[in-house]
């Protein structure tokens, strides 16, 4: 109705387009992904087919898909929480994608009973909806007393927590008052509808009105021409606000790699981290920095700090690997990188060798690979083997106590190994850590060979994941969790090979409920053709 009732939020850097890069946005919290716009025609014919044809199932389709979208917000949560597996999922708001497709259907089926026979009752949905977006915007100027209040407050509580952790508060209220003042200045003009977007939406809206009207009062060949009418107005409403609410970029943008993760393909097999989530000064914004969806693109391994489908331990470790990498620093919970790292060694323990950033690290066992325009690309020369054996294992059950252990500062990777549950070594183990041969490596599968002098555990640095199994010398052998998030298993002396491999249960069931109902449709198809054949012959 009002899309741009919050201003436009600030885009990824990794979906650049012309006006997108404008951040107006002046709410608590934005992400490009949780916007869904229908248009405002599609709105008004959904409205008058659930009043006129009631359609239960999309009304239903639809409430479920915005209760979910809400996330920790609706007490509902707790059992969409519940079901496996959405909750791995970290993005309940794009459950909106449901609510898009009930929309458009019900708005569909509007525009057929409009074309059967237009009634008042379009008239009057367009009107209302009308008047709800001029009194959405009249509600926001009435409010923007409190929301100055709320920005000042937060700002001055920044302020305050701000200069007890380092500097004069009269600086730190400075700072965060500027950023209060234009949250305060963009909502205002947000609620102006002559300086804001609105006087589009409500052209949207009075044109809208405007052809109900003429369909309503039977011109002629209105049933044919306004519902093209509607369509074509719908198309303009889309290309207008939806290009920039859910934006793509040009492929050119990311066909060729940057400079940066060149110079990370250059250099040895590693992991890299990078801040994927700033805009700076490049030809192509922000891609300089490496980010977890265009790593794919260029065949980079990239410890995503914010990748879908983690369990909850997982969830932990990289939140507080985010955590020791960024800092909180304003109003609306921005994140800036800090300058030296709480610690490298939770990096190094994943196998992370290069570090891309705009700012410059000063970290021990750290060095400048090189730079390129504002970015910086740095190479951690004691990061830990991708696969490796180690005689030496601390045991911790407590997620969080592990955790806080590998964050501690006393952790060593090199040495020193955090495992759920004791494993028995045997006789002796090796009081060094042995490099080992990754002799294949795919998405589903993973071989290494040793020889190791005296028994161990095989650390690999890849994530312990539900439906990772582990063969020794074609014997099955249970994956130990290991570093909170890594795979391990007991490895005896001698030269062996460990097969790792991805063969998820739910796979194999999913497979057989699809060819059992095959098989069921099946025979339901043969059974309806030789119904069809006899019914046939009577005839």
């Amino acid at each position: 109705m009002v899309p741009d009732i919050f201003g436009r939020a600030p885009h990824p850097p990794y979906a650049p387009t012309d006006s997108a890069l404008v951040d107006t946005y002046w709410g608590r919290g934005s992400f490009v992904e949780s916007a869904f716009y229908v248009g405002v025609v599609p709105l008004v014919l959904a409205v008058a087919a659930v009043v006129k044809r009631r359609e239960p199932f999309w009304i239903i389709v639809l409430a479920i898909s915005v209760v979910v979208a809400f996330g920790a917000y609706t007490p509902l949560f707790k059992l969409y929480e519940a079901v496996p597996p959405f909750n791995l999922f970290r993005g309940p708001s794009r459950f909106l994608f449901m609510a898009t497709m009930a929309l458009a259907v019900l708005a569909g089926r509007g525009l057929d009973e409009f074309r059967r026979g237009p009634t008042r009752l379009y008239l009057w949905t367009g009107l209302i909806v009308l008047l709800a977006a001029v009194g959405t915007v009249s509600a926001l100027r009435l409010s923007l007393p409190t929301v100055e209040k709320f920005a000042y407050g937060k700002a001055e509580a920044k302020a305050a927590e701000e200069a007890v952790a380092s500097r004069d508060e009269n600086e730190a209220l400075i700072a965060y008052r500027a950023k209060a003042e234009e949250m305060v200045n963009r909502a205002a003009d947000a609620a102006n509808p002559l300086r804001g977007p609105y006087v589009v939406q409500l052209a949207f809206l009075g044109a809208t009105v405007i052809l109900l009207w003429t369909g309503v009062k039977k011109k002629p060949t209105a049933g044919v021409v306004v519902p093209i009418l509607l369509i074509l107005l719908t198309t303009v409403d889309l290309h207008y606000y939806g290009r920039d609410l859910n934006p793509t970029t040009p492929v050119h943008n990311v066909r060729e790699p940057p400079a940066t993760a060149e110079l990370v393909l250059k250099g040895d097999r590693g992991r890299t981290f990078s801040t994927g989530f700033e805009l700076a000064d490049d030809t192509r914004p922000g891609l300089g920095l490496i980010h977890e969806n265009t790593h794919l693109i260029w065949n980079l391994d990239c410890a995503a700090p914010r990748t879908s489908l983690r369990d909850k331990n997982q969830l932990a470790y990289f939140l507080a690997l985010e955590e020791s990498y960024t800092y909180d620093t304003g109003l609306l919970t921005q994140q800036a990188v800090r300058e030296t790292p709480t610690t490298i060694a939770p990096f190094s323990a994943l196998n992370v060798r290069y570090f891309v950033r705009r700012e410059s690290l000063d970290a021990t066992g750290v060095r400048l690979l090189g730079e390129t325009g504002p970015y910086k690309v740095y190479a951690n020369e004691e990061t830990a083997p991708r696969a490796y054996l180690l005689g030496n294992a601390h045991v911790e059950k407590d997620t969080k106590e592990a955790i806080e252990y590998i964050f501690s500062g006393e952790f060593d990777p090199a040495f020193d190994l955090v495992l759920e549950r004791p494993v028995d070594f045997g006789e002796g183990s090796i009081s060094y850590p042995v490099e080992t041969e990754i002799v294949e490596y795919s998405n589903n599968e993973v071989v290494i060979e040793y020889e190791s002098p005296a028994p161990a555990v095989l650390y690999f640095s890849d994530l312990y994941y539900p439906g990772w199994r582990a063969e020794l010398d074609g014997e099955p052998v249970e994956i130990i969790r290991a570093n909170v998030i890594g795979r391990a298993v007991a490895a005896p002396a001698g030269r062996h090979e460990v097969r790792f491999y991805y063969l998820p249960r739910s796979f194999a069931t999913g497979l057989t409920v699809t060819c059992l109902f095959l098989l069921v449709y099946a025979g339901l198809l043969v059974a309806d053709g030789l119904t069809y054949g006899r019914k046939k012959k009577a005839i």
